[in-house]
């Protein structure tokens, strides 16, 4: 708490200079700004601005619809001095909800992140420290690249994850995806592309390693809807969308799998360029495995099934 002193008396300091803005930005977001001397030698360089949704593309341009796509409400950026010579950008992303900070930054995260423990989850990756807590999606960038520098980055994070509200976990249904073949640092939410495929519902996805090919990976995806009825018309949307993407001469086929006891029909799609999706709806879920074979499908679908059945809020109404 060494820094709130400091703190609370630039906060208000930090308000003008709005990127084109007729309203200000939610007092929230606002708050999470450290002030100038919120550690020895940080001072801001001018004013932070502001961006809403509609103009996030002047700010990065060419960048904003992954953004666009999770959700994004007002974005804020400031320059520092970071005390070492060296200067550190802050850009603080309100996506709204903390799904949709945890989308953009699982879309974002590297292959092979050094973690910090930092917000629900953070990494630095080069001259970057990264985190989301909540709602919030942060990024820190190390303009000078030295060490020191980096470590002044991974110091203003930690500022602003004390700052940040929460909640400081990922989302409980990462929990529900079976542990047998899962490959670490996989979970991703997609909310309208699933294997960058349009007409997709909201899909949470994990990757697993290839029963028969260890340089491929089969990805295992889950919905959960708020009723059956919402689920078979999400079922239904998705299932036209794959049957008008298969491939040269590919094939639409069902088989009959047991999942948590009940006989459930699965639809295997021969898709272009992304192999074979199967999908299984069932309850107010729909379970969906790609790049496999259907035997292999059908034992991760049943093992996933039986997670959120059991570990989860169940498959039922």
């Amino acid at each position: 708490m060494r820094w709130l002193a400091a703190f609370a008396i630039g906060v208000m300091s930090a308000l003008p200079c709005l990127a084109q803005q007729d309203e200000a930005p939610p007092e929230e977001l606002v708050s999470l700004l450290p002030a100038s001397g919120a550690f020895e030698g940080l001072a801001m360089q001018g004013d932070p601005k502001y961006y809403a949704h509609d103009d996030l593309a002047d700010y990065i341009n060419g960048d904003a619809e992954t953004y666009y796509t999770y959700g994004i409400g007002y974005t804020a950026a400031v320059r520092y001095q970071d005390g070492a010579r060296g200067l550190l950008n802050l850009d603080i992303y309100d996506m709204l909800t903390p799904l949709g900070a945890f989308g953009v930054y699982a879309q974002r995260r590297p292959s092979d992140p050094e973690y910090l423990d930092l917000g629900a989850q953070g990494y630095v990756s080069g001259t970057q420290v990264v985190f989301i807590s909540g709602r919030y999606y942060v990024v820190i960038k190390s303009v000078s690249r030295s060490d020191e520098g980096i470590e002044k980055a991974k110091e203003l994070a930690g500022i602003v994850d004390e700052a940040a509200p929460g909640p400081k976990e990922l989302p409980a249904a990462l929990e529900w995806f079976p542990e047998d073949g899962l490959l670490a640092d996989t979970f991703a939410h997609s909310p309208t592309s699933f294997l960058g495929l349009g007409g997709m519902p909201p899909l949470f996805t994990a990757k697993y390693a290839h029963p028969e090919d260890e340089d491929d990976e089969v990805t295992l995806a889950f919905g959960l809807f708020e009723t059956e009825a919402d689920m078979l018309a999400a079922a239904a949307t998705m299932q036209e969308s794959l049957a008008g993407r298969l491939a040269d001469d590919g094939e639409v086929s069902t088989s009959q799998v047991e999942l948590v006891g009940n006989a459930v029909e699965v639809g295997s799609y021969d898709v272009k360029y992304r192999g074979q999706v199967h999908v299984a709806p069932v309850g107010r879920a729909l379970l969906v495995a790609a790049r496999t074979t259907p035997e292999h499908a059908a034992e991760l679908l049943a093992a996933l099934a039986e997670r959120i059945d059991e570990e989860g809020p169940g498959l039922g109404e």
